[in-house]
């Protein structure tokens, strides 16, 4: 019963870090549009803005589109 024990707890760290990871992946993502110029050529605001709301996010917050 311990090793079941052992493994679920395993199991919820694992969890854990995933989620950090992916709300790391987010947050950066979010980040990175609020610094974007939001003038003409809107390939990085449109890039890093489908990030916020779609999963791209995991893409996106290690890209480098410009400002």
């Amino acid at each position: 019963m311990a090793s079941l024990r052992n493994t679920f707890d395993w199991y919820v760290v694992a969890g854990l870090l995933v989620t950090l990871f992916f709300a790391g992946c987010w947050m950066q993502n979010l980040y990175k549009f609020s610094q974007c110029d939001f003038e003409p050529n809107y390939k990085a605001e449109a890039m890093y803005g489908m990030g916020i709301v779609l999963p791209t996010f995991l893409a996106t917050a290690f890209m480098d589109f410009g400002k």
